[in-house]
């Protein structure tokens, strides 16, 4: 037994390199690894269980509409996109018979990755917009993904690296609104039909310059915002406001029903703790927002108070709304 117990290890300890099956070079056709929706070469080759092949992206996008072959309509209700796996023997097909056209598209992706990052230029950054509702710093937003253009934009903003992307509102007289706050993806959970349920948290602010369109979601030219850091006595009377203004919000909330506590509990989470040197934040305090994400204010109240720039003026807002709730006896 000892000596068939070595000789398993000696087996399996042993490395072969593997030999490439022989391909007559004159055989291989470039339109044989064409991608029948991109009319590409295929990149990131996908074989559904029917087996027809496409690039991931292609066949990604597709099932998004309906979930089935582009060709045959077979049904892939079953072949969810987290388990579409690389086709590895295509793949090295092609990198090995077609170095130069695999080349190519290599550069021709890396430059379409490029375009979805969006390039800085003058301040500016180009996002993806999901339109839907307000959101803002430090709190968390999640979303309910279903409509295939934004199905789209969530894919790609994972595949880029970057995690995230922009939300704004509706407006009445324009694609969406002027102001909005950068989300980051932090989980995704997908359903077998597609659907997905999207735990984000806010970030930066930014400012709409030019708005335009990419594959049927809005995309935005932004400059991101930042708050004015005050010096001096300015500082001083800030941080006077401040504590006047939060111990006001922790009264509101203490007095708060248990049933509107849990709510909010529930959907916002507790209230954050106050940073050190909070008015040097690039958005202040995240407990701001978090009363601003709960107070009953509608979209153009909160569309101002997020494009404010100075903390001070931020902490006058809360405060007055305060004001006003207590006068009314909601308080």
């Amino acid at each position: 037994m000892d000596r068939v117990d070595e000789a398993v290890k000696k087996i399996l300890s042993m490395s072969s390199p593997e030999k490439s099956r022989h391909i007559n070079q004159e055989a291989v056709d470039k339109d044989d690894f064409d991608c029948s929706l991109c009319f590409r070469l295929l990149w990131q080759p996908i074989t559904t269980p029917c087996g027809h092949t496409y690039c991931k992206a292609c066949i990604d996008r597709s099932l998004d509409h309906k979930r089935e072959c582009p060709l045959c309509k077979t049904t892939l209700k079953a072949h969810h996109r987290a388990n579409l796996t690389v086709n590895d023997f295509v793949e090295e097909t092609i990198r090995r018979m077609l170095p130069g056209e695999f080349c190519e598209r290599q550069k021709i992706y890396e430059e379409e990755m490029t375009e979805i990052i969006g390039a800085t230029k003058d301040g500016r950054t180009t996002i993806p917009v999901f339109v839907c509702t307000m959101s803002f710093p430090n709190i968390p937003c999640p979303l309910h993904v279903f409509e295939p253009r934004y199905r789209l934009m969530i894919r790609r903003a994972m595949e880029a690296g970057t995690r995230e992307f922009g939300m704004c509102t509706n407006a009445s007289d324009k694609a969406f609104s002027d102001y909005g706050t950068m989300l980051e993806i932090r989980d995704i959970q997908y359903f077998p039909d597609g659907r997905a349920v999207v735990d984000t948290m806010g970030g930066r602010r930014f400012k709409v310059l030019d708005r335009d369109t990419k594959d049927g979601y809005s995309t935005a030219s932004v400059e991101f915002l930042h708050d004015v850091v005050p010096e001096g006595q300015e500082l001083v009377d800030l941080q006077q406001l401040h504590e006047r203004t939060r111990t006001l919000a922790v009264s509101w909330f203490d007095e708060a029903s248990d049933e509107i506590k849990a709510g909010i509990l529930s959907h916002y989470g507790a209230m954050p703790a106050l940073e050190q040197d909070y008015w040097s934040c690039p958005s202040g305090p995240a407990w701001t927002w978090w009363v601003l994400a709960i107070l009953p204010l509608d979209s153009q109240a909160q569309q101002q108070i997020l494009s404010q720039t100075q903390l001070k003026k931020r902490l006058e807002a809360i405060g007055r709304i305060l004001g006003f709730m207590r006068r009314r006896g909601s308080f």
